[in-house]
């Protein structure tokens, strides 16, 4: 350790840290590696896999996510990914489509599904090589808020999996599209069935998104403002 005879400079020079210890000027090589705790590595390696199934995932989700803040969308699911491995998966590595870290996750900071639509979509995995996905009954004037002079509703379904311990590419992906008026007739509900097919150790994530068709001019135009283009998560399995 070096140690000059008086303070003259503090911080680092290139590869030297100059610093003060127990009241002495020294100075100190930066340390060509870190050492790294056993939790520290733990921790490391579940951010590292979050990051590669985030990525699966939204290249098998990318017909629905919004291309607003698409760095945003990223971190949003990175930590949804990352909380439900170090805080679900870990206490509970057996499958189930109780995720609570991914159900409900909004892709658009400016408006929630489940704030606009007073009837939930559900998801059943329970059928081989499909994904179900329900639309409830429901009246779209009532069940479904809407910006002024709505004409059409436009309902986007996309699902897609990833090998959580293997997450180098998208594995399964399905989509699918709905097309329903807005006023006060009631609508039946409906059942959706994407092929896919899950396999041991996969994760499946289902979003479903909303746009609106508006009367403007003698003609529909779809509205593209984001506080009205909802896109979350509807359901999350884990096999």
């Amino acid at each position: 350790m070096a140690k000059p005879t008086q303070i003259f400079l503090s911080g680092k020079i290139e590869n030297l840290i100059y610093y003060e210890f127990r009241g002495k000027p020294c100075a100190r090589t930066v340390p060509t590696r870190v050492r790294q705790s056993k939790a520290t590595k733990a921790s490391a390696k579940l951010f590292g896999m979050a990051v590669s199934m985030s990525a699966a995932l939204r290249q098998g989700l990318g017909t629905v996510l919004p291309r607003k803040d698409v760095y945003k969308n990223m971190y949003r699911l990175n930590t949804a990914l990352l909380q439900w491995l170090k805080e679900e998966r870990s206490k509970n590595p057996l499958p189930s489509n109780e995720l609570s870290a991914l159900h409900g996750l909004s892709f658009n900071e400016d408006c929630s599904l489940f704030s606009y639509l007073r009837k939930a979509v559900t998801v059943d995995w329970s059928k081989p090589g499909r994904a179900v996905v329900r639309i409830p009954a429901l009246t779209p004037a009532k069940d479904i808020a809407a910006p002024s002079k709505t004409q059409k509703l436009i309902w986007k379904i996309a699902a897609a999996s990833c090998d959580v311990d293997s997450p180098s590419a998208v594995g399964e992906q399905a989509f699918a599209e709905v097309e329903m008026s807005y006023d006060n007739v009631p609508v039946g509900a409906r059942s959706l069935e994407l092929p896919f097919s899950l396999g041991r150790g996969d994760l499946a994530v289902v979003v479903s998104s909303l746009q609106y068709r508006v009367a403007k001019s003698g003609r529909t135009a779809l509205v593209t403002n984001s506080k009205w283009t909802p896109v979350d998560i509807v359901d999350a399995a884990y096999w």
